[in-house]
Protein backbone atom coordinates (compact mmCIF):
# COMPACT_ATOMS: atom_id res chain seq x y z
CA UNK A 1 0.00 0.00 0.00
CA UNK A 2 0.93 3.12 -1.11
CA UNK A 3 1.53 6.28 0.98
CA UNK A 4 1.02 10.20 0.24
CA UNK A 5 2.99 12.79 2.53
CA UNK A 6 2.09 16.21 1.81
CA UNK A 7 4.74 19.30 1.77
CA UNK A 8 5.17 22.94 2.18
CA UNK A 9 7.58 24.14 -0.31
CA UNK A 10 8.10 27.98 -1.57
CA UNK A 11 6.38 26.71 -4.96
CA UNK A 12 3.49 25.83 -2.68
CA UNK A 13 2.00 22.30 -1.71
CA UNK A 14 3.61 18.97 -3.17
CA UNK A 15 2.23 15.38 -2.55
CA UNK A 16 5.06 12.53 -2.61
CA UNK A 17 3.37 9.45 -3.00
CA UNK A 18 6.21 6.47 -2.09
CA UNK A 19 5.38 2.79 -2.76
CA UNK A 20 7.34 0.07 -0.78
CA UNK A 21 7.24 -3.54 -1.30
CA UNK A 22 8.13 -5.86 1.39
CA UNK A 23 8.70 -9.61 1.56
CA UNK A 24 9.07 -11.39 4.58
CA UNK A 25 9.62 -8.28 6.33
CA UNK A 26 12.44 -6.77 4.24
CA UNK A 27 12.10 -3.98 1.63
CA UNK A 28 12.76 -5.32 -1.54
CA UNK A 29 11.86 -2.74 -3.95
CA UNK A 30 10.67 1.45 -3.07
CA UNK A 31 9.60 3.82 -5.26
CA UNK A 32 8.18 7.84 -5.05
CA UNK A 33 7.04 10.16 -7.19
CA UNK A 34 5.99 14.21 -6.51
CA UNK A 35 3.27 15.68 -7.64
CA UNK A 36 1.27 19.05 -7.34
CA UNK A 37 -2.56 17.23 -6.65
CA UNK A 38 -3.34 14.66 -4.31
CA UNK A 39 -5.56 13.26 -6.50
CA UNK A 40 -2.67 12.74 -9.20
CA UNK A 41 -0.78 10.89 -6.40
CA UNK A 42 -3.26 8.72 -5.38
CA UNK A 43 -3.91 7.78 -9.31
CA UNK A 44 -0.30 6.96 -9.93
CA UNK A 45 -0.13 5.21 -6.85
CA UNK A 46 -3.08 3.18 -7.68
CA UNK A 47 -1.42 2.77 -11.70
CA UNK A 48 2.17 1.56 -10.33
CA UNK A 49 0.57 -1.05 -7.39
CA UNK A 50 -1.29 -2.18 -10.44
CA UNK A 51 1.60 -2.37 -12.64
CA UNK A 52 3.97 -3.92 -10.18
CA UNK A 53 1.29 -6.90 -9.11
CA UNK A 54 1.94 -8.21 -12.84
CA UNK A 55 4.12 -11.10 -13.22
CA UNK A 56 7.57 -10.07 -13.55
CA UNK A 57 7.05 -6.15 -13.61
CA UNK A 58 9.06 -6.34 -10.19
CA UNK A 59 12.11 -8.16 -11.54
CA UNK A 60 12.01 -5.85 -14.33
CA UNK A 61 11.97 -2.55 -11.82
CA UNK A 62 14.76 -4.54 -9.90
CA UNK A 63 17.17 -5.06 -12.91
CA UNK A 64 20.34 -3.59 -12.52
CA UNK A 65 21.01 -3.64 -16.47
CA UNK A 66 24.67 -3.43 -18.42
CA UNK A 67 25.93 -1.41 -20.57
CA UNK A 68 26.38 -1.83 -24.10
CA UNK A 69 30.08 -2.99 -24.03
CA UNK A 70 28.89 -5.77 -21.01
CA UNK A 71 26.73 -6.98 -23.13
CA UNK A 72 28.85 -6.95 -26.41
CA UNK A 73 31.36 -9.03 -24.15
CA UNK A 74 29.05 -11.28 -23.05
CA UNK A 75 28.10 -12.39 -27.03
CA UNK A 76 31.74 -12.55 -27.66
CA UNK A 77 32.24 -14.83 -24.79
CA UNK A 78 28.89 -16.92 -25.87
CA UNK A 79 29.81 -16.75 -29.70
CA UNK A 80 33.47 -15.58 -30.06
CA UNK A 81 34.85 -18.57 -31.63
CA UNK A 82 32.40 -18.56 -34.23
CA UNK A 83 32.45 -15.52 -35.31
CA UNK A 84 35.03 -13.97 -38.36
CA UNK A 85 38.05 -11.44 -36.76
CA UNK A 86 36.68 -8.45 -38.62
CA UNK A 87 33.12 -9.02 -36.44
CA UNK A 88 35.05 -9.97 -33.69
CA UNK A 89 37.07 -6.83 -34.09
CA UNK A 90 34.43 -4.31 -35.18
CA UNK A 91 32.26 -5.27 -31.98
CA UNK A 92 35.62 -4.90 -29.52
CA UNK A 93 35.69 -1.21 -31.26
CA UNK A 94 32.31 -0.49 -30.83
CA UNK A 95 32.42 -1.41 -27.38
CA UNK A 96 34.89 1.19 -26.76
CA UNK A 97 33.30 4.01 -28.20
CA UNK A 98 30.60 6.37 -26.35
CA UNK A 99 28.25 4.01 -27.37
CA UNK A 100 29.67 1.19 -25.31
CA UNK A 101 29.34 3.46 -21.86
CA UNK A 102 25.41 3.65 -22.46
CA UNK A 103 23.25 1.35 -20.31
CA UNK A 104 21.13 -0.59 -22.53
CA UNK A 105 17.64 0.97 -20.44
CA UNK A 106 19.08 4.03 -22.02
CA UNK A 107 19.58 3.25 -25.46
CA UNK A 108 17.31 4.98 -28.09
CA UNK A 109 17.31 4.32 -31.62
CA UNK A 110 18.25 7.61 -32.20
CA UNK A 111 21.39 6.85 -30.58
CA UNK A 112 22.14 3.76 -32.73
CA UNK A 113 21.71 5.90 -35.80
CA UNK A 114 23.83 8.65 -34.73
CA UNK A 115 26.76 6.01 -34.13
CA UNK A 116 25.93 4.66 -37.20
CA UNK A 117 26.21 8.39 -39.18
CA UNK A 118 29.24 9.22 -37.38
CA UNK A 119 30.94 5.74 -37.96
CA UNK A 120 29.94 6.58 -41.69
CA UNK A 121 31.39 9.92 -41.80
CA UNK A 122 34.81 8.60 -40.39
CA UNK A 123 34.55 6.08 -43.62
CA UNK A 124 34.13 3.18 -41.40
CA UNK A 125 31.63 1.57 -42.94
CA UNK A 126 31.59 -0.20 -46.28
CA UNK A 127 28.86 0.99 -49.19
CA UNK A 128 26.94 -2.51 -49.08
CA UNK A 129 26.28 -2.31 -45.28
CA UNK A 130 23.46 -2.35 -43.64
CA UNK A 131 24.44 0.38 -41.02
CA UNK A 132 25.46 2.81 -43.76
CA UNK A 133 21.33 2.61 -44.83
CA UNK A 134 19.79 2.65 -40.93
CA UNK A 135 16.59 4.09 -41.17
CA UNK A 136 14.12 3.94 -38.21
CA UNK A 137 10.21 3.34 -38.39
CA UNK A 138 8.33 5.78 -36.62
CA UNK A 139 6.65 3.31 -34.46
CA UNK A 140 9.54 2.75 -32.61
CA UNK A 141 8.22 2.89 -28.89
CA UNK A 142 10.52 2.97 -25.37
CA UNK A 143 9.21 -0.62 -25.41
CA UNK A 144 10.85 -1.83 -27.69
CA UNK A 145 14.46 -0.38 -26.50
CA UNK A 146 15.07 -2.98 -23.65
CA UNK A 147 14.60 -5.83 -26.13
CA UNK A 148 18.51 -6.05 -26.38
CA UNK A 149 19.16 -6.20 -22.57
CA UNK A 150 15.90 -8.77 -22.44
CA UNK A 151 17.82 -10.86 -24.98
CA UNK A 152 20.62 -11.12 -22.03
CA UNK A 153 19.19 -11.74 -18.89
Amino acid sequence: MGTITRRETKKGVRYTAQIRLRREGVIVYQESQTFERKQTAQAWIRKRETELAQPGTLARAQRQGATVRQMIGRYLDQYGGALGRTKEATLKATGETWLGDLQDRDLTSQQLVEYAQMMENRGALGEGCLCSRVKVHPGFTAGKQNLIAEFFQ
